[in-house]
């Protein structure tokens, strides 16, 4: 059974919502001479002031609630609703929807940069079919034998902001992470940055995304030995790569590679041609960079 939506103590109000507060009216207090002397005149001011009965203040407790229960709802049917439509542009909106720094946020990334890559490619993936329930909210692909299903549960918030959810199961920071700009390899050729990478809980193969920065012509196809190594230095050869073939002088791609069966936490080794790729005085060149674990 899935459990409620939670939501995390506001601890940076400028990346969420500052807390509700509730106001009691208070009655307004008089002195004991002016209210002895009110009482045997007959006359005076009437207190106008209203306490607020315990069961008012329930019910504004329970309003209260509902209202963020609401708005947690929506903020998370928008967040997946976008991860399952594939959607550049959607995914793209769907970044207001969370915390900066999150595990919400970098599973957002991974899937618009992969949704980048294939655009940039001339491809589209195609939609998921999206659903959601009582606190939970899923996406399948596929039809019957071929059918295939993922499921995001135990939504957390920060103020208005997505944090966290399970994935599968499993709390999604097990299976993705993100980098930062920092975190590049650097030659005369090219620049790589990691991006990020991802563990299919559906396929068991690691995604993994960089950025190219090409200063010289690359030639991507060319380089088939590329590779994923492994903390325990296993190494797993590229079985598929999303984006372009070739990235010219100037220019910045996506790519993304697939490596079958590998954890995250190693680093990847690159090779691309300089050059078009036709053999013709073309040399290739080697990145290595580094892919940070999940935090777990």
């Amino acid at each position: 059974m899935s459990k409620p939506f939670r939501k995390e103590a506001d601890v940076n109000p400028v990346a969420g919502r500052s807390p509700i507060h509730f106001a009691s009216s208070h009655a307004t207090r008089i002195g004991a001479v002016a209210l002895l002397a009110a009482l045997v005149a007959g006359c005076g001011e009437t207190d106008t002031g209203t306490a607020t009965s315990p069961s008012q203040r329930t019910a504004q407790t329970e309003q209260t609630e509902q209202t963020e229960q609401t708005e947690t709802a929506h903020t998370a049917a928008s967040y997946f609703a976008a991860i399952a439509s594939r959607d550049v542009a959607e995914l793209e909106s769907a970044s207001s929807l969370v915390a900066l720094g999150s595990p919400a946020a970098a599973y957002l990334t991974y899937t618009l940069e992969v949704a980048r890559a294939l655009d940039e490619q001339g491809k589209t993936a195609p939609p998921a079919a999206f659903s959601e329930a009582e606190d939970s909210y899923s996406m399948c692909d596929g039809v019957g034998e071929k059918r295939t299903c993922l499921e995001w549960t135990d939504i957390e918030m920060r103020g208005d902001k997505l944090v966290a959810f399970n994935l599968a199961g499993e709390p999604v920071s097990s299976r993705v992470t993100a980098g930062d700009p920092s975190r590049t390899s650097t030659s005369s050729a090219a620049e790589i940055e990691f991006v990020a990478a991802y563990s299919s809980p559906t396929s068991g193969a690691l995604f993994v995304v960089s950025r190219v920065t090409a200063r010289q012509s690359l030639d991507l196809e060319a380089g088939t030995r590329s590779a994923y190594v492994a903390a325990d230095d296993t190494e797993f050869p590229v079985v598929d790569r999303l984006g372009v073939d070739a990235v010219e002088a100037g220019t910045t791609r996506i790519v993304v590679h697939v490596f079958a069966d590998a954890p995250i936490g190693g680093e990847v080794r690159y090779e691309f041609a300089i050059g078009d790729g036709d053999g013709d005085g073309d040399s290739t060149r080697t990145h290595t960079l580094a892919v940070p674990p999940p935090a777990r």
